[in-house]
C-alpha cells in the first residue's frame, strides 16, 4: 500500500511535469509530432523518477543500476528544464503585465 506522503509527492511531481509541458510545448515550433514526443518524454520522466529510487529492490543488480542511472539522469535534466521554465516565466511576467495584448504580434504570443 502506498503511503499518503508518497502519493502527495507523486501528485506534486505530476503537477510540475504538467506545468512544464503546458508552458513550453505550445510555444515551441516543433509541430504535432514534436509535441507528442515532448509529452511522451515528460511521461517517461515522470515514471522513471520514482522508479529509480525503488530500483534497489530489483533482483538483477545490472538492471537496477541501469534503471537508477537513467532515472537520476532524467531527474537532473528535468530539474534544469523546470528551473529554466520558471526563469522564463519570471522574465516574461513584466512583459505580459506592461504591454497590452492587442499590440503584440501573433508570432510573439506565448
Amino acid at each position: 500500500m502506498l503511503s499518503r506522503r508518497f502519493l502527495t509527492l507523486l501528485g506534486i511531481l505530476a503537477l510540475v511535469h504538467i506545468y512544464v509541458g503546458c508552458r513550453l510545448l505550445p510555444a515551441l515550433p516543433i509541430g504535432e509530432a514534436g509535441r507528442i514526443a515532448g509529452v511522451l518524454w515528460l511521461v517517461v520522466s515522470f515514471v522513471s523518477m520514482p522508479l529509480s529510487f525503488s530500483a534497489r529492490s530489483f533482483r538483477s543488480r545490472a538492471l537496477a543500476d541501469r534503471v537508477a542511472g537513467f532515472g537520476l539522469f532524467v531527474m537532473g535534466f528535468f530539474s534544469s528544464l523546470f528551473v529554466f521554465t520558471l526563469l522564463r516565466d519570471v522574465a516574461l511576467a513584466p512583459t505580459v503585465l506592461l504591454i497590452p495584448a492587442a499590440s503584440v504580434p501573433d508570432a510573439l504570443r506565448v
